[in-house]
């Protein structure tokens, strides 16, 4: 028993300087070998020095992308490992020593707290958690991302609302989560006014029914779907909008909700007559 213990131990050990190495083999951009060292499992965890909080392998892969992506470079070695070991399942801790540069290009220390959790599958042990401190300048790094997204936004919200198809968005619940300008022609409010209601504040009764079904079809199959509806707009126009409806993911891969595009092709259907 205190052969095989010790045997594990040296597993988890070279199990987590695999994970090291591939560690810095990321901030110089390869996700190679960090493919290699981690279970591809849904239940795998990574809160990391940038913060945030990632469940399955899906999340935890997207987060290992974009920070290869940073090429943060340097090297990061662990310092006073401690190992527990199980039958299945091993803990390492230990400090995290090292320099990485920011953003702006500039040299940064690094010199956090890590928890590693490692799991035995099909006789090999693959990590399932990485947990550190916070580094302020990742977290600084984010903050500068933020403002990227959010001039990314007004840019797209600009092209949206030149757009003069009806173009909305809901999450699963059909919560509106936005709009452009054409589509708030036909509700008859605002922008802001539309953001955070459903059809049922927004539309008589039998067409936000008829708008919620076409939903659930929708998320049933996880599918595109168009249909074709009439509307009324508030000055009394009655025209057949021609709508499609997909399923809209994050950039981890979750649902989070559904895209909608309407055409007014109500000429074209008095033409066909």
């Amino acid at each position: 028993m205190r052969n095989k213990r010790a045997d594990d131990e040296k597993a988890v050990m070279e199990a987590a300087a695999q994970f090291y190495a591939a560690l810095n083999a990321m901030f110089a951009g390869n996700l190679g070998p960090m493919k290699e060292v981690w279970s591809h499992a849904d239940d795998v965890t990574y809160m990391g020095p940038g913060g945030g909080f990632q469940v399955g392998w899906n999340q935890v892969f997207a987060n290992w992308q974009a920070q290869a992506d940073m090429k943060l470079g340097g090297e990061v070695k662990p310092e006073g490992m401690q190992i527990t070991v199980g039958q299945d399942l091993a803990v390492t801790l230990n400090y995290e020593k090292g320099e990485n540069t920011d953003a702006e290009g500039k040299p940064q220390k690094v010199s956090i707290r890590a928890t590693n959790l490692f799991r035995k599958e099909d006789g090999k042990w693959k990590m399932i958690g990485h947990h550190t401190d916070l580094l302020p300048y990742l977290e600084a790094d984010k903050e500068l991302t933020e403002d990227s997204v959010q001039r990314q936004l007004s840019i797209m919200s600009s092209l949206i609302n030149s757009i003069p198809d009806l173009i909305f968005y809901k999450d699963p619940k059909g919560v509106y989560l936005g709009c452009n300008e054409a589509f708030a022609e036909l509700v008859g409010r605002s922008i802001n006014e539309i953001v955070g209601k459903t059809d049922f504040d927004l539309f008589p009764e039998e067409i936000a029914e008829f708008f919620r079904e076409k939903d659930r079809e929708m998320f049933t199959d996880l599918q595109k779907k168009s249909n074709e509806e009439w509307v009324d707009y508030p000055d009394g126009r009655h025209v057949l909008l021609d709508t499609l409806k997909a399923p809209f993911y994050n950039e981890h891969g979750e649902l989070i909700g559904l895209l909608g595009i309407s055409r007014d092709i109500t000429g074209r259907k008095r033409e066909a007559r």
